[in-house]
């Protein structure tokens, strides 16, 4: 809060809630790309280029595909 002058703080909440909307409008579209192909949901995203920024998000997407994986394994065993 301090680093914002007092007759700013509001234009900054304003700003940061329009952040949060427009990340929503960005996720909503690529969900809807992903439901519309089938096969999306048995492999990840593969980008072709990253920033050092996104290593956090691309590790979490790692972790997420070895437990997917573990899961879906262990509903076959548990299937057969």
């Amino acid at each position: 809060r301090s680093m914002v002058p007092e007759d700013k703080r509001q234009l900054f909440a304003d700003q940061m809630i329009n952040v949060i909307r427009e990340y929503l409008d960005v996720y909503e579209a690529q969900q809807h790309a992903i439901n519309l192909d089938a096969e999306a949901f048995a492999r990840d995203v593969n980008p072709r280029g990253t920033l050092p920024g996104d290593e956090g998000l691309l590790a979490m997407r790692r972790i997420l595909r070895r437990i997917y994986g573990d899961e879906q394994k262990a509903g076959r065993v548990a299937a057969q």
